[in-house]
């Protein structure tokens, strides 16, 4: 019997070196009724040639090339509007997947009529002996949406948590387009967005044990330099939950997702090698951003002081 289709959905940005791998973990899913959607975001290097061959040798892949690029979250909306799949996934194109991924996802969700589910992700290397667990699933189980968000948000010391990324999931189609649910475009925030409005959304999820989604950390890698748009995309993010989706500043939920993610791009400030003057600068810089959505005053009926005096450190 056919399995239900999945959908895969690939954003390809100058990865030539890796695209390939990146496909051929797909390609090789023990799962078998995938469905590929390449969308090359206005690749300047082979990439989009790489995709063209493999288009040509395997029916199941579509390669949509875009004139402009906008980022993973708008490729991402792309490759969404013309999704077939009653499952969708997402990788990135310099990243893979273990050969039984997408089957043990999507089995747990039939299993259990779930939602969503996720699984663990190791961080690759280019030192194949250098990867580490990020995220470890000791054990199969299903939990509740809101109970997810207190996972997401890392409210409550846990044994286990949920990451923002997208690409270790599988998504049941049908609750995205309920909820009507698109990335941000060009943003850093897009994941951290996506996530928290499916979850604050749906009923089921599924957390599974011993496959891994590999997330390759480049060495030309940027992304854990501080940058003064990570401020203003996050705060810009905030405020779209908060005036476009009318979710109150005040909820806890919002606080504490905008705090651990504010507190992240702080200490990347405080490791980057700026001057201490410079720290200052941004300093303010990120203290009269936060006014944009909170005042000191709220600040202090939010939190606690001890809990205020540990953010300040």
């Amino acid at each position: 019997m056919l399995r239900k289709l999945l959908t895969v959905i690939i954003p390809v940005f100058n990865t030539e070196n890796y695209l390939e791998r990146c496909l051929e973990s797909v390609l090789n899913q023990s799962y078998k009724n995938i469905e590929i959607i390449a969308v090359d975001d206005a690749s300047t290097d082979n990439s989009k040639y790489i995709l063209e061959k493999y288009m040509k040798l395997n029916n199941n892949i579509k390669c949509i090339i875009l004139q402009e690029n906008h980022g993973a979250g708008n490729a991402r909306n792309v490759g969404l509007s013309i999704a077939n799949g009653e499952y969708i996934a997402f990788i990135d194109s310099d990243d893979w997947v273990d050969t039984n991924f997408y089957m043990s996802l999507i089995n747990e969700m039939e299993e259990h009529s779930l939602d969503v589910a996720l699984a663990g992700i190791i961080d690759e290397r280019e030192d194949r002996k250098a990867w580490t667990y990020r995220y470890k699933y000791p054990f199969n189980n299903q939990i509740s949406g809101n109970f997810a968000v207190k996972l997401l948000i890392k409210s409550n010391n846990q044994d286990i948590f949920i990451t923002p990324m997208v690409n270790n999931k599988v998504y049941r189609k049908e609750q995205l387009q309920r909820m009507g649910l698109k990335f941000l475009v060009n943003s850093y925030n897009e994941d951290d967005i996506f996530s928290f409005l499916f979850f604050k959304k749906v009923k089921k999820v599924g957390v599974v044990k011993d496959v891994f989604y590999h997330y390759f950390q480049r060495p030309t890698s940027i992304t854990g330099l501080y940058k003064k748009r990570f401020v203003d995309d996050l705060v810009s993010a905030f405020l779209y939950l908060i005036n476009e989706k009318n979710y109150l500043k005040t909820d806890r939920d919002i606080i504490n997702y905008f705090f651990r993610n504010l507190s992240f791009i702080i200490d990347l400030l405080f490791e980057s090698n700026l001057s201490d003057k410079e720290i200052k600068t941004q300093l303010v810089y990120i203290i009269k951003k936060i006014g944009k959505i909170y005042s000191f005053e709220e600040l202090l009926d939010f939190f606690d002081l001890e809990r205020i005096e540990n953010f300040l450190r």
